[in-house]
């Protein structure tokens, strides 16, 4: 009796299927695409069930062009495999702009520019701790306020070693189109911290300026190694 040859593309589109489910356990697959987008994976394994039945209704077709073929399909999961729990990290940073991470100077009046007076100091207790997301999307409500913010943390900026960051990458779609937004601050002088280690940060956030464009800075934070929270809590989804 005759057995039956297992082509190279079936074998590829087995991995891919196992691969899938992998992505899918534990939400693997949010480190690199957003939630919402989650459907594409299930997508993908009905795709991938569907051909591995029709391959295995065809008759075998064995030859080198078909073992090549099945190599080409699997090498998008060697880069996945090799990336493994991964987000985007500092180095992701150094290779965007600094302009990505700030806003084109506006007209409104910068806080180093308001009269000392009224700005109040706030007590310990008066120490908002909110997310990244938030300071951004309503940065005039905490203008000039002290905050607490945690985020992945670059040691130096490319092009200004005297400046450090805390931030989060913002990510519409997927990581391809991940977007840096955080604080700045002097970089910190004899702390065991080294990048992408998962930090938070108090202190007092104002606006200053940087080649031309607004940053949110913060004046003489307090800075604390901690836990990362999640594997994509590095990522800003909505």
């Amino acid at each position: 009796m005759a057995v039956k040859r297992i082509s190279g593309p079936l074998v590829a589109l087995a991995v891919w299927f196992i691969a899938l489910a992998w992505l899918l356990r534990e939400d693997r697959y949010q480190l690199f695409l957003a939630p919402e987008f989650g459907f594409l994976i299930y997508i993908s394994l009905v795709v991938c069930a569907v051909f591995c039945i029709s391959l295995l209704a065809e008759p075998p077709v064995s030859g080198k062009d078909q073992l090549i073929k099945g190599m080409i399909l699997i090498l998008p999961i060697v880069f996945m495999g090799a990336a493994g729990d991964n987000t985007l990290g500092s180095f992701a940073l150094s290779k965007r702009p600094v302009a990505t991470m700030v806003q084109k100077n506006s007209d409104t009046p910068l806080v180093q520019d308001l009269d000392a007076k009224t700005l109040s100091e706030p007590g310990k207790d008066d120490i908002q701790e909110i997310s990244i997301a938030r300071l951004v999307r309503n940065w005039d409500q905490y203008n000039g306020r002290h905050i607490r913010v945690e985020g992945l943390f670059s040691k130096t900026i490319e092009g200004h070693d005297h400046l450090a960051a805390v931030f989060r990458y913002f990510i519409t779609c997927c990581v391809a189109d991940a977007m840096p937004v955080g604080v700045f601050l002097a970089s910190p002088e004899d702390m065991d911290l080294a990048d992408n280690d998962w930090v938070r940060i108090t202190g007092r956030v104002i606006m200053k300026q940087l080649d031309g464009y607004d940053i949110i800075f913060m004046e003489t934070p307090e800075i604390e190694k901690t836990d990362q929270p999640a594997k994509s809590a590095a990522y800003i989804y909505d």
